[in-house]
């Protein structure tokens, strides 16, 4: 079975090439930076194999239609793919047996839990750096599955987290959730929102929501500020907000909800302008997506 080398500027990008050349089912062979090129070596995976021999109930009854002269050019072509795929099963285990031997680089052995830990954080979007490192430590007598719930935990131990889950409840003021769509910034208000009531009580609470795009955006907080018992307030404009945050100007706390808007919107520019001209003081929070991958998340940041 051949190898094939990528090469993108990002690490995704050639892990999209590679997808697309080889299929979901694509195994990462290595991935490593060559004169500022992220270089991905792959090649197509078993499971990509077995699919050619499969054939679905809806190909058998297309098949059973054609005519006699359609059937013959038909059986010849199996017999072909057969020959082929009889002589790359004969070549696969010789391959297979290879790939013990194969390296992240300068020729260092890689064990099977290794290989298949490789690439399953590659194939998740994970830089190439620092599936070396999991790689690298990853314990010898680990199985497969071992391998990847052992990476879960260590990645899980360094993700940094805030230390005091009150701090933006204790610090108060202007607060504004920003992000694109349906990163859970509405739900995310509210429960903030709610930990405050729970804490400090409903009076010195106020909800403003700027999200005139979304169906029903507006009736959503106006719901949770009932349940809440804390007034809630739209503004469409700079001049509502400014209004709305006056006629709040007294209250500890007030949470902004805005709408979700793809990095790649120019409303983004319009929706931020609004926030800092204001008037007032607006701490913005950024919702993020903690699925995406690394290249969308800094996309998602820079804009």
């Amino acid at each position: 079975m051949s190898f094939k080398k990528f090469y993108a500027t990002r690490s995704r990008e050639a892990i999209n090439m590679v997808r697309s050349e080889f299929g979901p089912d694509a195994e990462i062979i290595s991935n490593k930076l060559v004169n500022g090129w992220v270089e991905v070596t792959a090649r197509k995976g078993h499971n990509s194999l077995e699919s050619l021999t499969s054939v679905s109930p809806k190909t058998e009854n297309v098949q059973n239609s054609l005519n006699e002269v359609n059937s013959a050019k038909s059986v010849h072509s199996d017999n072909e793919i057969r020959e082929v795929i009889d002589e790359i099963r004969g070549f696969r285990k010789t391959v297979e047996n290879k790939l013990d031997g194969l390296t992240w680089s300068h020729h260092q052995n890689i064990k099977p839990a290794q290989h298949a830990l490789l690439n399953d954080v590659l194939m998740a979007g994970f830089s190439p750096a620092l599936s070396k490192r999991l790689v690298d430590k990853l314990p010898n007598d680990f199985s497969n599955s071992q391998a990847l719930a052992w990476a879960r935990t260590i990645l899980a131990k360094n993700l940094k987290t805030t230390e005091n889950e009150s701090q933006i409840i204790d610090a108060g003021g202007v607060i504004a959730l920003i992000g694109p769509t349906g990163v859970g910034k509405t739900t995310t208000l509210a429960k903030i929102a709610a930990r405050y009531v729970l804490k400090n009580g409903a009076e010195n609470l106020a909800l403003i929501t700027t999200d005139s795009y979304r169906v029903g955006a507006i009736e959503q907080l106006r719901v949770y500020g009932k349940i809440l018992g804390v007034p809630v307030h739209a503004a469409n404009d700079v001049t509502d907000l400014q209004l709305a945050l006056r006629e709040f100007k007294n209250k500890h706390t007030v949470l902004i909800d805005t709408p979700g808007l793809s990095q790649r919107d120019p409303r983004v520019t319009a929706q931020l302008a609004m926030l800092t001209d204001v008037g007032f003081d607006v701490k913005k929070i950024l919702c993020l997506n903690a699925t995406n991958h690394i290249e969308t998340t800094n996309d998602v940041v820079q804009a």
